[in-house]
């Protein structure tokens, strides 16, 4: 059988690239020019990204805008360190700057208010100024809201 296969052309075709190719290794070994895809081959340095950390809530200002609550499919902002629904109050924790979008993880909270969504939106678009505006009337609706109800209570 070994007679057969290197006695015929295609046989002796086969040993004569094994040769060339064996050759050529050999060449390239001994000038050198594969030593850096072998030898001295080391992975590039990874940089850490910025600001990473457990407890980090950054969260890309485009992905708050295509997600929404899972329980009611109302829209979301960010405020403080948690993802709040502007339609039922639940807060979804960040971790990791990703936000767990689970409702089993989700804490209940107050609606929040117009002036509060529009702050949170211009604090994520980088409007401080909008944002300490729309903070102020918050504030002050808050306190004519609580007035109002200690004067029912009071009344």
């Amino acid at each position: 059988m070994f007679r057969f296969i290197f006695g015929t052309w295609i046989g002796r075709l086969l040993m004569f690239l094994a040769a060339v190719g064996a050759a050529a290794w050999g060449v390239r070994r001994f000038l050198g020019l594969d030593q850096a895809e072998s030898d001295d081959w080391t992975p590039a340095p990874e940089e850490p990204p910025a600001e990473t950390g457990a407890n980090s809530t950054d969260v890309d200002a485009s992905l708050l805008e295509i997600l929404a609550c899972p329980e009611d499919k109302q829209p979301i902002v960010k405020m403080d360190d948690k993802i709040v629904c502007t339609h039922c109050g639940k807060r979804y924790p960040i971790r990791d700057g990703i936000p767990v979008m689970l409702i089993d993880e989700a804490e209940e909270g107050p609606v929040p208010t117009e002036a509060e969504v529009a702050a949170a939106r211009a604090a994520l678009q980088g409007e401080p100024e909008a944002a300490s505006a729309a903070a102020e009337a918050s504030a002050d609706t808050g306190s004519a809201d609580q007035a109002a109800a200690g004067e029912k209570q009071g009344g």
